[in-house]
């Protein structure tokens, strides 16, 4: 196998410079990169998996504060945004522990307007000596990517960050929906209200409503509910939707849609059954999909890491996108229906 030292006398550079152009590192010049590239490729270099497996036994065994780091970029207010919010919090907990594994650690950095400039992140992050860059989940609108990140080595954990598209990972939203309807059809219920929630899964995703516009073509017995759709999470009109559509079940994307029923006081199941699709850690007790996004989460430090072994960098010519099939969790939210399947009339709920 060629080494760094025989591509080096090759092509008549340093064996740093060879190292480095092969790792991608913006430092070397993009044509000497390719130059030197050219010349490993004619003389069959390929990266070393078990040398790369032995590197990350080496980080692994380093002191946490001497770790290489793996930048988690936000565009949140607040400069720790997962206190008071545990789902960032679990995101933060998940994506430290697989870093660990790999031989990194995490750090968070705020961007966007309340942040860093996109320009100075970027030089910042560059003094640290970081080459990898996770952008966080964000309920944002997709924003150019700043040329200064290009350079690194990136990942998204969210469907709307910065464009040109990432490397990525997800649930199957698609897929999942319909392992719920298939569920929920076997409980009983054919009467399914769809209440589908926030902007980009309402206008962009919809691959929840897409799954149950198939499950409504090839049932023939379902009956067909109006869904509802709210681009944010006010659920103007939920009650009002309710006790006119007065679906047998709700399937909703919107993991937090039982404690809102509360509150408006509707009983789950009494008056209104509920299955939602991406049940989590802090929701076990809902019947729904498991969204598994815990794998998710790692998987987008996977993706980082990757990078850094093989020296990609900037924006990936062909962005792959990991899709995590989720597994059914009966629930008390949503028990079998009984045979006369017939919805009992709620009471008048507030809200």
């Amino acid at each position: 196998m060629s080494t760094c030292r025989f591509i080096a006398a090759a092509c008549g550079y340093s064996k740093a410079s060879v190292s480095l152009a092969l790792r991608g590192d913006p430092r070397i010049p993009a044509a000497t990169r390719a130059k030197i590239c050219a010349v490993a490729g004619k003389l069959g270099y390929q990266p070393d998996p078990k040398a790369a497996s032995y590197l990350a036994h080496v980080r692994r065994k380093r002191p946490e504060a001497e770790r290489p780091v793996i930048a988690v970029v936000h565009t949140f207010a607040e400069t720790q945004p997962w206190l008071g919010n545990r789902f960032l919090e679990f995101f933060r907990k998940t994506t430290a522990e697989r870093a660990a594994v790999l031989g990194y650690r995490v750090e968070w950095f705020q961007g966007g307007p309340k942040g860093h400039a996109p320009t100075a992140l970027g030089r910042i992050l560059r003094a640290r000596g970081i080459e990898g860059v996770l952008l966080a989940p964000s309920g944002l609108p997709a924003n150019p990517l700043p040329k200064r990140l290009e350079r690194f080595a990136l990942a998204a954990c969210t469907e709307r960050g910065w464009r040109p598209v990432l490397h990525r990972a997800q649930p199957d939203h698609y897929q999942n929906s319909r392992v719920a309807l298939a569920r929920l059809a076997q409980l009983g219920y054919r009467r399914i209200g769809l209440a589908v929630v926030g902007e980009a899964t309402v206008l962009e995703r919809q691959e929840v409503e897409a799954a149950w516009r198939v499950w409504l073509a090839g049932t023939p017995d379902a009956q067909v509910v109006a869904p509802l759709r709210c681009l944010d999470y006010e659920l103007d009109g939920l009650s009002s939707w309710l006790e006119a559509a007065r679906p047998e079940v709700v399937l909703t994307n919107y993991s937090g849609l039982d404690e809102v029923l509360r509150e408006r006081g509707w009983k789950v199941p009494g008056q209104v059954a509920l299955a939602v699709i991406g049940i989590g850690e802090f929701n076990r007790g809902l019947a729904g999909v498991d969204a598994r996004g815990a794998a998710v989460d790692a998987e987008c430090v996977n993706l980082v890491a990757q990078q850094l072994v093989t020296g990609e960098r900037g924006v990936p010519r062909d962005p792959r996108l990991v899709l995590f099939e989720g597994q059914w969790r009966d629930g008390p939210s949503a028990p079998p229906l009984r045979s006369a399947r017939a919805t009992v009339k709620p009471r008048r709920a507030r809200g």
